[in-house]
């Protein structure tokens, strides 16, 4: 379902966007960090979601995310 999202390049879903998640990494970032565990890879996937969420894309799935690391 992803790639395939990716290959259209249709990013919006009505269940399960990045601004409904958003949250829920949040949680584990904070969690992580309370329990001494490294916060690197969450924290960096926060910062993806973040970024998408300010350049308009809440309404995206993570599917969304890969065009962070497309080549320009």
């Amino acid at each position: 379902m992803i790639a395939d999202e990716v290959d259209r390049g249709e990013y919006a879903t009505p269940y399960g966007a990045l601004q409904h998640h958003r949250p829920s990494v949040e949680d584990l970032v904070r969690e992580s960090g309370a329990r001494n565990i490294d916060v690197a890879f969450p924290g960096y996937t926060l910062g993806l979601v973040n970024k998408a969420v300010e350049d308009g894309h809440a309404n995206d799935s993570y599917s969304r995310l890969i065009e962070h690391f497309r080549k320009q």
